[in-house]
């Protein structure tokens, strides 16, 4: 009797292998489901022509590496809107998370190209409407400098326009090319200690470190590495994702709009209207309105936009340059409408700079402002709290006044206001070149 419990133990213990079993083979299941999922989520692909990795998770941080449309890079982790990824040579580096999938907008670069059609305009700026500088045959070579809502910048000879990128087919890059014969193949250092190496790679020695806005001269081209002479005759190669073919307009580390991230504060809000017309247009309106349009244009850039607000509501003037301090981003631009206490004695445009470190900026600015209908004043020095109290380049914005008919019966339209978005927009532009 002893025997019988026993021996039913035994059977069911010949039972429990298969159960188990079936619970190991779901677990490794379960495992290799997750491990996909995971790399499912953790990959991927560059869809922009060029894409600058950086040494940190910011733009304050150098440029290490670039990698071209097709990459495939795995994301280790994420931080204030950069990705650190591995590279497929097993380096890591950050990148910029809003452009990974950006195939219209890229970081500036100098790729080499060829014009794939006959009779090609070459536009002073990126639209169809813009002065042909030139007509290029097909074949014509060039370099892509940046890319931006599919147009392509470029330099060819001693000029630099703009071309549908559609109109253009990359260059392999692993052939050596000599530059044409011309007066200039000079070109710049972009970054502060640039290195120049005994060979086209960058785990190759160091021969020498140059500072920021260094001219030097092109030997030849070895697929995305210039071999290069200094002024002192030194020889070497320099990756072409650290340079440009034109001397820098500012010390950011921002190679392109693309990069870029812009703050806009919309002024006034909520129980603050700002001034106002005799038929009751509110300047807390027009400026979120002008702020809204300018968000869409600075995005086709592939610029990422924050705002201080988005709808009908009061933000602190205090909160208003915190935000910035905190958020940093690489340019800060306040919106307003002007007034004055009597009707119709003033008119016109102002952009407002208080450190002198604005002053570039703010006069191309005011420059793109010739262009609106109104009188452009041009930069000046105001003290005023958003711009002084800011540790990130910030201007103010005064787009008109409210008080005088005239300048009404432009800014309170959409078209008024989407063109000073469009002139905005290319002052940056210019900025960040």
């Amino acid at each position: 009797m002893e025997n019988s419990p026993r021996k039913h133990q035994l059977r069911l213990k010949k039972k429990q292998p298969p159960i188990l079993l079936l619970i190991n083979v779901c677990i490794v299941a379960l495992v290799v489901l997750g491990i996909a999922l995971l790399n499912k989520s953790t990959s991927l692909t560059v869809e922009a022509s060029a894409l600058n990795v950086r040494t940190g998770p910011g733009l304050d941080f150098g440029i290490a590496a670039q990698v071209k449309s097709g990459t495939k890079l795995s994301v280790l982790k994420q931080e204030n809107e950069w990705y650190q990824v591995t590279l497929p040579d097993g380096n890591t580096g950050w990148v910029a998370s809003w452009l990974i999938g950006n195939e219209k907008n890229a970081a500036v670069t100098n790729l080499p190209a060829t014009v794939n059609t006959a009779d090609t305009p070459l536009r002073q700026e990126p639209n169809d409407q813009a002065e042909i500088l030139d007509t290029l045959a097909k074949d014509t070579s060039l370099v892509i400098t940046l890319e931006q809502d599919g147009w392509s910048q470029v330099q060819v000879a001693d000029k630099v326009g703009w071309i549908p990128s559609q109109y253009l087919t990359q260059s392999k890059t692993d052939e050596v090319e000599k530059p044409e014969e011309k007066e200039n193949n000079t070109i710049y250092t972009r970054e502060e200690s640039t290195n120049i190496r005994t060979e086209p790679n960058v785990q190759a020695e160091l021969v020498t470190t140059l500072e920021q806005n260094i001219a030097v001269t092109v030997l030849a081209t070895v697929g995305e590495w210039y071999q290069i002479e200094t002024a002192d005759g030194t020889t070497g190669y320099v990756a072409n994702w650290v340079m440009n073919t034109q001397t820098l307009n500012n010390q950011s580390l921002v190679t392109s709009i693309a990069e870029a991230t812009i703050m806009l504060d919309a002024g006034h809000g909520g129980a603050d209207d700002g001034a106002s017309t005799d038929n009751n247009i509110l300047e807390k309106d027009l400026t979120l309105d002008t702020t809204l349009l300018l968000k869409k244009a600075l995005e086709k850039t592939g610029a990422r936009v924050l705002l201080t607000r988005d709808t009908d509501e009061w933000v602190d003037l205090e909160e208003r340059s915190n935000m910035s301090n905190e958020q940093k981003p690489d340019v800060f631009l306040s919106l307003h409408y002007d007034a004055t206490d009597d009707p119709n004695i003033a008119t016109g445009t102002h952009v407002f700079y208080y450190y002198d470190r604005d002053i570039q900026l703010a006069e191309i600015v005011a420059t793109q402002f010739k262009n609106l209908p109104l009188q452009s004043h041009g930069a000046s020095y105001n003290d005023l709290s958003v711009t002084r109290e800011n540790t990130q380049p910030a201007l103010l914005l005064e787009l008109g006044y409210m008080s005088t008919e005239s300048d009404v019966t432009y800014i309170a339209t959409e078209e008024y206001q989407q063109q000073v978005a469009d002139l905005i927009t290319e002052a940056l532009t210019q900025y960040f070149q």
